[in-house]
């Protein structure tokens, strides 16, 4: 609060006693040597008494100016923190609420302009982002279900590669036993039917061979039945001894029995020949067999050629349905960019909502319109003041001291301030900056030689309760040395 003070009125000094009176009362008894000195002392004694009277008119005009404490003086202007009001949107100014020179409290309306706009960039915003929300479940299904599709893509893909890869490696196995099996049972069979080829022939042989006894058989049997007749013939005849025709009749017996055995071992190499012919026609039908067999074998690699390319499909397959994994991060950006378009459309909400508010303006604190610069109806661009506020509550006045009395000089010290439009009354204000850096005086002081000189800014705040002190009204201060000083 403020601390107004009224002047003390300075104790007149005491007033001598009247010479006249003193002479009065003396001067019956006063010698004539005393009557010339009291004449003397009597224009002494009217002196003093107006050079008293005179010195404490002085003081007194002093006193009541705030001028005989023991500080530093300075002149100054009385300022206070203003603000120029103005929408950061454009419009048309609807309502001017407050008139120049009204008092304001913080947050009161001061102007309002045209809504219209604002509110429909407002529901446009709000529409905007129930769209957005909107696409969200949408984006956030088609991701569901091409994750679906592509797990369920691979996964049947990979079964049919295992699948495939199984059916190739039988392959492989089949066609390698198959070959090895082909392989030995040609070899057995070329085996077998030259074994039975070399049969047949040793039968063949042993054939020939027993047709050559037989007719060697046939021979001697004939020449034994020749002998057996004649020495028959003989004996009748008396020619020879019957022990002659006897050993001629036991040679042919003898040679009927070999040709009969010669004529078997005919017989039984005949029958040779043809278990030996028919081994050689199944060793051959087996060679044959064997050999047909290849053909499977055959069969068999190019079904290993068709497991493996039908695996190697699966493989591509696999790798399609893989590739399709790149849809589900087409389908992830799609939900972050259904995301990032509801923070868009907040945020446009948002900005929108606070262009409408903008077109509401208040005052930022308490204080007093010092002036307004637009009329209703006006159409106000960006950034241009519609009203000037002023707070009176706390003003200030900058003071600048001279480098000598700055060392003086402390943050919190009491300062006493005078202004011409309030007579008699003393403003007790603090020091609350100190400049660091030396300026010219500014050119508001009165004097040219005062502003020549350098000297610091001196910042005193002032209180002001009642609103009396009003921005440029010149004041007068004294910075207390004798005081200390208050943070």
């Amino acid at each position: 609060m403020a601390q107004f003070t009224e002047p003390a009125q300075p104790q007149r000094p005491a007033e001598a006693p009247s010479a006249l009176t003193t002479g009065a009362s003396d001067g019956a008894t006063a010698s004539p040597a005393a009557g010339k000195r009291r004449s003397i002392r009597l224009p002494a004694l009217l002196l003093a008494v107006v050079l008293l009277a005179a010195l404490a008119a002085a003081l007194w005009v002093l006193y009541a100016r705030g001028r005989i404490v023991a500080g530093i003086e300075a002149s100054g202007t009385i300022e206070a923190t203003q603000v120029d009001l103005a929408p950061k949107v454009s419009g048309r100014l609807e309502r001017l609420a407050v008139q120049d020179g009204e008092s304001v409290r913080k947050g009161t309306l001061v102007a309002q302009l045209d809504r219209n706009d604002p509110t429909l960039e407002v529901r446009s915003a709000e529409a905007n982002l129930a769209v957005a929300r909107a696409r969200l479940p949408q984006a956030k299904a088609a991701l569901a279900l091409a994750q679906e599709q592509v797990a369920a893509g691979i996964s049947q893909t990979e079964a049919g590669l295992d699948e495939a890869r199984s059916r190739a490696l039988q392959a492989d196995q089949s066609l390698l036993i198959g070959t090895v099996t082909t392989s030995t049972q040609i070899d057995q069979a070329r085996a077998q039917l030259l074994a039975a080829k070399a049969a047949l022939l040793g039968a063949e042989q042993s054939v020939r061979s027993a047709r050559g006894n037989a007719r060697a058989a046939d021979a001697n049997e004939e020449r034994a039945r020749s002998d057996d007749e004649r020495a028959r013939q003989l004996v009748a005849d008396g020619a020879i001894p019957a022990q002659q025709y006897d050993a001629a009749h036991a040679a042919y017996l003898s040679g009927q029995g070999q040709r009969e055995t010669a004529h078997a071992q005919v017989a039984t190499a005949e029958s040779q020949v043809r278990a030996a012919s028919q081994t050689v026609h199944a060793a051959q039908a087996a060679l044959s067999a064997a050999q047909a067999n290849r053909r499977s074998v055959d069969i068999a690699r190019l079904n290993v050629r068709a497991t493996r390319a039908q695996a190697a499909q699966s493989r591509a397959a696999l790798s399609a349905a893989q590739a399709q994994l790149q849809v589900i991060a087409e389908r992830r950006r799609d939900v972050q960019m259904a995301r990032a378009a509801i923070d868009q459309a907040q945020a446009a909400l948002a900005l929108a909502r606070l262009h409408l508010d903008e077109t509401t303006l208040r005052a930022p604190f308490s204080g007093v319109v010092l002036t307004h610069e637009a009329e209703v109806g006006d159409l106000i661009g960006v950034g241009a003041p519609v009203v000037t506020i002023a707070e009176l509550d706390t003003p200030y006045m900058w003071l600048y001291v001279p480098e000598t009395d700055l060392a003086r000089v402390t943050l919190g010290q009491s300062v006493d301030v005078t202004v011409d439009g309030l007579p008699g009354r003393i403003i007790h204000g603090r020091v609350s900056e100190i400049s660091g850096q030396a300026e010219f005086t500014p050119s508001n002081v009165q004097t040219k030689e005062e502003r020549v000189e350098l000297v610091f800014g001196v910042k005193v705040r002032l209180p002001n309760p009642d609103g009396l002190l009003k921005p440029g009204l010149p004041a007068d201060a004294v910075i207390r040395t004798d005081v200390p000083s208050s943070s």
